[in-house]
């Protein structure tokens, strides 16, 4: 399950929150859908009142029957970034003292960031998150907590954590950070003519080629996730200085995102593969979902109209996509 804010204009706060699900298979891609949408000016005022119809519904598919066949459903995991996942969970954004949602450790404010320098705290657990044992972590009660465990079911999603979060933080460091830490336009030259001469060498199957690292505020999650997986060491090599390590990575960088990556392998043993609890196919079907709007004026209903013609068209228990891509 994800819930995720959508903007659908540049002139406007006009946005949409869909909800949105996809069903998990080991042997089959099965694209995300749309269970509800809300639209406003902002996101919605109350959580629970956004989720209610959704919540309702979640008793129907535990036990129903499909061509004959008793089929047994349940919530795998709610993807969210943070700011949705404080929304919908009622918790702690990720600037507050109690913002982890893994464990109980409290923040320390340095310099103006709020870091969580610990890597051994106590962690949390469903028992204790549904009992609100530590109350500076929560701001409400939630309704979907009756369907679904909220530390363990809720994983971290490596696309904004891990890529847009420590990945892009890291180069803007290396890049644009303090001078102590930056570095000097030679190194950044170098490193430079070294993305682009990876250009060649990059396959089709890679949505998308190295990009100048002048062009680093417009790079992409997938750009970044070719960075951090397959180039990155190769055109860092010779570029990154070892000396200045304990001056960039000082204790102000140990930040939510930083600090989360101490927690991310206990989602990596529980659910596989990163890919597998990443927003990344939920994120490219609110782009599509956004095209389904040719005007302003009524997005709910354009969606519905959208969507229930494509319902006419595919029959769901043959649209079956098989993953071809190497999965990391």
């Amino acid at each position: 399950i994800n819930v995720d804010g959508l903007p659908i204009s540049k002139s406007s706060n006009k946005q949409l929150w869909p909800i949105q699900a996809c069903i998990f298979d080991k042997e089959y891609k099965y694209p995300p859908f749309l269970i509800g949408c809300y639209y406003g000016n902002s996101k919605p005022r109350d959580a629970n009142e956004f989720l209610q119809l959704f919540a309702n519904e979640i008793p129907l598919f535990k036990e129903f029957c499909l061509n004959g066949k008793l089929i047994i459903g349940q919530i795998r995991a709610i993807i969210c970034d943070v700011p949705a996942k404080s929304f919908i969970t009622y918790t702690k954004g990720h600037t507050g003292y109690h913002a982890c949602g893994k464990c109980i450790q409290e923040g320390k404010f340095v310099n103006n960031r709020m870091t969580f320098p610990e890597c051994d705290a106590l962690l949390r657990s469903d028992e204790n998150f549904k009992n609100k044992t530590y109350e500076d972590h929560h701001t409400g009660t939630l309704i979907l907590q009756s369907f679904a465990n909220m530390v363990t079911q809720m994983p971290l999603d490596y696309q904004h954590l891990v890529l847009h979060g420590v990945t892009k933080k890291l180069l803007l460091y290396w890049t644009k950070g303090p001078l102590p830490s930056r570095l000097n336009s030679r190194q950044i030259k170098v490193l430079n003519e070294n993305l682009i001469s990876m250009q060649m060498y990059i396959p089709s199957e890679f949505c998308r080629k190295p990009r100048s690292i002048y062009e680093l505020d417009r790079w992409k999650a997938t750009e970044l996730r070719l960075f951090l997986l397959y180039i990155g060491p190769i055109v860092l090599k010779k570029v990154l200085p070892d000396d200045k390590s304990g001056e960039l990575y000082s204790s102000e960088f140990l930040t939510y995102n930083v600090h989360n990556l101490v927690h991310i392998n206990v989602d990596v043993l529980k659910y596989g593969a990163l890919d597998n609890f990443s927003t990344f196919k939920f994120e490219n079907n609110m782009m599509k979902i956004k095209k389904y709007l040719k005007k302003r004026n009524k997005p709910l209903e354009q969606l519905n109209n959208r969507i229930s013609e494509e319902n006419l068209l595919h029959k769901r228990s043959d649209f079956k996509i098989v993953e071809s891509s190497p999965v990391l």
